[in-house]
C-alpha cells in the first residue's frame, strides 16, 4: 500500500510527554489541538509551511483520579472536542470536565457529581439572539454532559468562561450514557446507551410531549428461498 501513496512532506509535531490519544482540528482557523496522556492538550497552527505550538494547557486531576492511577505520568484524558464557533475547547477526566479558551490560556474546571462518560458542543450557534445581538455580545456555548450515575447536564459557557449548569432532570436513565450528539440548542439531541437505546430530548423541560426512547431490536431472521429477511423494530 505505501508503493501506492505518493511521497509529501512530513511535518513532527514533538512536545507531548505521553501517547497522544486525540487530534481534532478546527479548519476555518487552521488549528489542531492534540490530546495526550500526559495531561496535557496543545494547540498547535499548522500551515502547508510551518508548525507551531500556539498553547500548551494542564489538565486538573481529581483526587479519585489521583487515586485510581498509579501512574501519576498517565491521564485518561478524553478526546478533545471544539465548541461551535471555534472558541472553546473541552475534554473531561474522571469527575472534572477541563474548558479552554482558544486565544489566550484560560482555563475553566468544572466538577461533576459523577464520573463523566460523555460530551458533545452544541453544532450550530444559538438561534435565540438577534442579528443585532449577536454583533454586541458573543452568545454562550452549549455543552451536553453525560455522567456515570446516568444523568444528564447543559453546560452554558461564554467565552471568558463563565458557565452556568442547568440538569436535566427529566432525561434521567440509570444507564450511563455512552455517546452524545447536539446539533442546535432547539432541536432534540441523541444519547446513545450500551444497552443499544437511544433517547431524543430536549434541553428545555417538556410539557406536552416528553423524551423518546428508541429501541432498536434484531429479530430472528427468516429463510425464504435465497432471501434472507431481517427485521428492526422501532418502539416510540
Amino acid at each position: 500500500m505505501a508503493g501506492d501513496l505518493h511521497k509529501c512532506p512530513i511535518k513532527k509535531l514533538e512536545g507531548h510527554q505521553n501517547r497522544v490519544s486525540s487530534c481534532s482540528w478546527n479548519s476555518e482557523q487552521g488549528l489542531l489541538a492534540t490530546g495526550s496522556q500526559d495531561g496535557t492538550v496543545r494547540l498547535w497552527a499548522v500551515t502547508p509551511n510551518t508548525a507551531e505550538l500556539q498553547h500548551t494547557h494542564t489538565c486538573s486531576v481529581s483526587e479519585d483520579a489521583q487515586s485510581s492511577d498509579g501512574s501519576m505520568g498517565s491521564h485518561l484524558l478524553s478526546a478533545v472536542s471544539w465548541s461551535a464557533g471555534g472558541t472553546l475547547l473541552a475534554a473531561f477526566q474522571s469527575k472534572l470536565i477541563n474548558i479552554w479558551t482558544v486565544n489566550g490560556a484560560q482555563a475553566y474546571m468544572e466538577a461533576q457529581s459523577s464520573w463523566v462518560t460523555a460530551l458533545s458542543w452544541v453544532q450550530t450557534s444559538t438561534p435565540f439572539l438577534s442579528q443585532e445581538a449577536c454583533s454586541q455580545v458573543s452568545p454562550p456555548e452549549s455543552l451536553l454532559v453525560g455522567r456515570l450515575d446516568g444523568s444528564l447536564c447543559w453546560l452554558e459557557v461564554t467565552d471568558d468562561l463563565r458557565v452556568e449548569r442547568t440538569e436535566l432532570t427529566h432525561c434521567y436513565r440509570k444507564e450511563a450514557p455512552q455517546c452524545l450528539a447536539w446539533y442546535s440548542v432547539d432541536k432534540p439531541f441523541a444519547v446513545g446507551y450500551p444497552d443499544g437505546k437511544i433517547l431524543l430530548a430536549t434541553a428545555e423541560s417538556y410539557e406536552i410531549d416528553p423524551p423518546i426512547l428508541i429501541v432498536f431490536m434484531l429479530q430472528p431472521f427468516f429463510v425464504f428461498d435465497s432471501y434472507i429477511c431481517i427485521y428492526f423494530l422501532i418502539y416510540f
